[in-house]
């Protein structure tokens, strides 16, 4: 069976990315024949940090495990659209015989959470989610009071509206880069 490798950079998406991948790929493109590796974290200041080879050499890695590689990143400040190319290039450069990907949240993985707050919280979902910042306490102020990402993050990525969170820019492009890196591997026998 044909795996995915996952780099993330947030500690609750250990645990909620491969949920979501594999999410995805189960409710989207009806794929059931492709493994989700358990993520390798590494803080987002690392991994965007011009100079820096730990994405490299943590892409490279992955992919002698694995049949392709999906990274992603949180980029609270940055810009994706400026962002994201650069570190594919980075990211394809470790990794040029097998399919990889790389996608930025914009601003966090909990953003998108906030886009499907009636139905994860019960409250209204704030005006533009990506507009702004620290998710986290958004949500710690509008229903979980005790969120913590590593305890509560899967859970909550297990309930979440794909199609509401498809509202989300970089939720479509991270689904986009999944089909695209999967439609690359080879289809079991």
């Amino acid at each position: 069976m044909p795996s995915i490798g996952c780099l993330v950079s947030g500690h609750g998406e250990v645990e909620a990315f491969p949920v979501l991948v594999r999410r995805l790929l189960h409710e989207r493109i009806g794929r059931f024949d492709v493994s989700v590796g358990h993520p390798c974290r590494k803080p987002e200041k690392t991994l965007l940090k011009v100079g820096d080879d730990t994405l490299e050499r943590t892409v490279a890695r992955l992919a002698a495990d694995h049949d392709a590689v999906l990274v992603l990143i949180d980029d609270e400040d940055g810009c994706p659209a400026k962002d994201g190319p650069d570190l594919l290039l980075r990211a394809s450069a470790a990794c040029s015989h097998k399919p990889v990907a790389v996608v930025l949240a914009y601003r966090e993985y909990e953003t998108w959470f906030l886009r499907d707050a009636p139905a994860l919280l019960g409250v209204a979902a704030p005006g533009n989610p990506e507009a702004m910042r620290d998710a986290k306490g958004w949500l710690r102020r509008n229903g979980l009071p005790t969120y913590n990402p590593v305890a509560d993050c899967a859970g909550l990525t297990g309930r979440l509206n794909l199609d509401v969170a498809g509202l989300s820019d970089s939720f479509r492009i991270l689904g986009d880069r999944i089909f695209a890196i999967v439609a690359a591997l080879p289809r079991p026998a």
